[in-house]
């Protein structure tokens, strides 16, 4: 049984109940669905699924839930990251050499990502440069010979071929699979947070070519452009030297050959009708050189399906916020009767969790914002007034935005730019003050637990921006699946500031847009979240 593999002595009623669910639910399906909500163990339920099946993958979106799985379950797993994690060990770029020592023995032990954060990067190794694999690799051998210690990434590399767990990031797990074929199929596979699994193929496939020359500033001028000199261009490698594919020349060519031909339509006779532009989002950027043209594929399904859900025999995807079975598998390309969905609920008190819409909600519009925004600012600092002992969280729909909230308040605001996040959050949980965090990336991976956050800010519904081309044509396609992936980011904030049972926290929303949302939206949403809702429905 499942709940016999459990990676802690004691396990609670609801990893209980959900693992004895699961025993029948994996013998007959290859793919489930789990919706687990903050604070339900999921984590652990993955360990006991993985560990069930004799080997694994864990796959995660991001870095840092990776070093939280190491940090609670290293007696079962080891965890790889991408060469950006790892220093380069070439003698000559060292400005010491111990560190590069200290990380090495610390693979050696079983930490295979270690926090590494300064000096000269494994990415940047000079061993890259060479077009062959064997090239890099005899340079790489030579370095390490100078230096006398293995290459740290390629010792992380052969100590997780080796392991029975692996923890990977999606965009590493992608490159070691597919393109450096460093791992066969495992009996079992576990995706954390798959909510973001699409979106992460969709950007890790697309593929850019400059095509000298020409100059075309608008998307649908390319259909109006000569179909011989497209053929020109895109047929022949030799006139796109600049295409972000990978390093192997013949590998380089069967991926931009692939491209190529989902680019046409071609009719029965084999001539060329026209070029498939709707199946791509195609963002462009003219340059001095001519123009760039960056593919990323509107359906993903079959990519999904090869990159990742095929290298397991039995898939486990795991979310708190999935809400509903048929979209999720639409765009990921799973077959709904082939796949459970098992929705767990929150344990959390509702009391603990109230969400409740500002009794005078404002028109956050962006067309609206600069007019409205002096009525926002009220309705904020009423909110600190009544929170005047706590720490708190605003969400902003922009950094511009949330710098000019944060001039807006003074004094208690704490705010950051793209470049500063980390620091700027762990000085803002280590202070003992009353500060407010504002931010416009705070959605999910965030941890606001306790006196961290007792309340938190929610400005503006958190739509996504239908100027990404993706976002507009895959909302022109399904206009549900735009309000889900809406629904998806609000759930996640509602995530941050209630972490445990015995947490709590106020949510307060201010636009005034949030009530139609909601009301859009309520067929997916449980009734767990529907009950911590107060003053509309």
């Amino acid at each position: 049984m499942l709940k016999d593999f459990f990676p802690f002595p004691a396990i609670r009623e609801t990893q209980d109940r959900v693992l004895t669910a699961l025993d029948p639910i994996i013998a007959r399906h290859r793919h489930v669905l789990l919706e687990s909500p903050v604070g339900s163990g999921k984590s652990g339920m993955g360990i006991a699924f993985a560990r069930h099946g004799g080997s694994s993958f864990l796959l995660t979106p991001r870095k840092s839930l990776q070093d939280q799985y190491f940090d609670d379950f290293s007696e079962h797993v080891v965890t790889l990251k991408g060469r950006s994690a790892y220093p380069c060990v070439d003698p000559s770029r060292w400005h010491n050499a111990l560190p590069v020592r200290q990380i090495h023995d610390e693979v050696l032990e079983g930490n295979i990502s270690p926090r590494f954060l300064t000096g000269a990067l494994c990415s940047n190794g000079r061993c890259l440069n060479p077009t062959t694999e064997d090239g890099r690799r005899d340079y790489r051998e030579m370095c390490e010979r100078l230096a006398g210690i293995p290459c740290p990434y390629q010792t992380a590399v052969d100590t997780a071929i080796e392991s029975d767990h692996v923890v990977c990031n999606l965009h590493s797990f992608i490159f070691q699979t597919n393109y450096a074929g460093r791992f066969e199929r495992r009996p079992r596979l576990i995706i954390d947070e798959c909510h973001d699994m699409a979106s992460i193929i969709r950007d890790t496939i697309a593929k850019t070519i400059t095509v000298r020359g020409m100059t075309l500033q608008e998307e649908r001028g390319m259909d109006r452009w000569d179909m011989r000199r497209w053929q020109q261009y895109f047929r022949d490698p030799v006139n796109q030297p600049h295409g972000s594919f990978s390093r192997e020349y013949r590998q380089y060519l069967s991926e931009y050959e692939e491209l190529v031909d989902s680019l046409y339509k071609v009719n029965d006779d084999g001539s060329i009708s026209t070029m498939m532009f709707g199946a791509f989002a195609v963002d462009i950027e003219h340059k001095d050189s001519g123009t760039s043209f960056r593919f990323r594929q509107l359906d993903i399904s079959r990519s999904a399906r090869s990159l990742i859900l095929d290298h397991g025999d039995r898939v486990l995807l795991m979310s708190g916020t999935i809400f509903s079975k048929n979209l999720f598998c639409y765009e990921n390309g799973l077959d709904p009767s082939e796949t459970a969905f098992l929705r767990v609920n929150s344990t959390f008190p509702v009391e603990n969790r109230p969400v409740v819409l500002d009794e005078r909600p404002v028109n956050l519009r962006a067309s609206d914002w600069d007019r409205n925004f002096g009525h926002l600012i009220d309705r904020i600092r009423r909110i600190l007034n009544r929170h005047e002992g706590d720490k708190g969280l605003i969400h902003a729909p922009s950094y511009v935005k949330a710098a000019q909230i944060a001039e807006a308040i003074g004094g208690r605001a704490v705010t950051h730019s793209s470049e500063d996040f980390i620091a700027a959050l762990n000085g803002f949980y280590r202070s003992r003050g009353t500060e407010v965090f504002v931010s416009p990336i705070c959605q999910q991976g965030v941890d606001f637990k306790d006196d961290r956050a007792r309340f938190q800010i929610i400005t503006t519904v958190p739509y996504l921006n239908v100027g990404d081309k993706v976002v507009a044509k895959m909302m022109e396609r399904n206009p549900a699946w735009y309000d889900l992936k809406t629904l998806v980011v609000f759930a996640q904030m509602l995530g941050r500031p209630v972490r445990s049972e015995t947490d709590y926290g106020i949510s307060y929303l201010m636009d005034n847009r949030f009530p139609g949302f909601l009301n859009r939206t309520r067929q997916w949403i449980p009734h767990w979240m529907s009950d911590s809702f107060r003053g509309f429905r």
